[in-house]
């Protein structure tokens, strides 16, 4: 039986002169060419992944730092300088977030104050003014009791 290499291939010139081997050497260069393109297709994969898992890392420390900004609390210069480069809108609204939030603050800080002041004025007003100590005496009731007395030597028990 004569095997003829039905491909072009790198073994074509093997099964023209060795024809009892050719179709093993083809067969096994096509297992070898689709393992080393399964290889290929496996590090593109898990290049794929790398940057994918940078990508996500970097989307959720800028938005961790978006939600801190947010909320007014201390940011890191190149914390910042990443969201910014990152997404300049989301940078916007988060400092814009943060301005709403101090005022926000301010006028809660305000409003206890002036609680306070408040509450502070009803103090010196009520110690202002005049106290009356006077004791206003309740009356004793009248009560009149009558009583018999006899001294004579006659025993009470009898």
């Amino acid at each position: 039986m004569e095997y003829v290499c039905s491909r072009r291939c790198l073994y074509a010139d093997i099964a023209e002169s060795s024809p009892e081997g050719a179709g093993c050497l083809c067969q096994a260069a096509n297992w070898i060419s689709t393992h080393n393109f399964l290889l290929h297709e496996a590090a593109s994969a898990r290049q794929n992944q790398d940057a994918m898992k940078k990508a996500n890392d970097q989307m959720s420390r800028v938005m961790q730092t978006a939600s801190r900004i947010m909320h007014g609390r201390k940011v890191s210069p190149a914390d910042e300088k990443e969201l910014m480069e990152f997404n300049k809108d989301l940078y916007a609204m988060a400092k814009s977030a943060a301005a709403l939030e101090e005022h926000r603050r301010k006028r809660e800080e305000e409003r206890e104050d002036e609680k306070i002041s408040a509450d502070n004025d009803r103090a010196r007003e009520y110690d202002s003014e005049p106290k009356d100590y006077s004791v206003e005496e309740t009356p004793m009731p009248k009560m009149a009791t009558e009583m018999t007395v006899d001294f004579g030597g006659r025993n009470a028990r009898d």
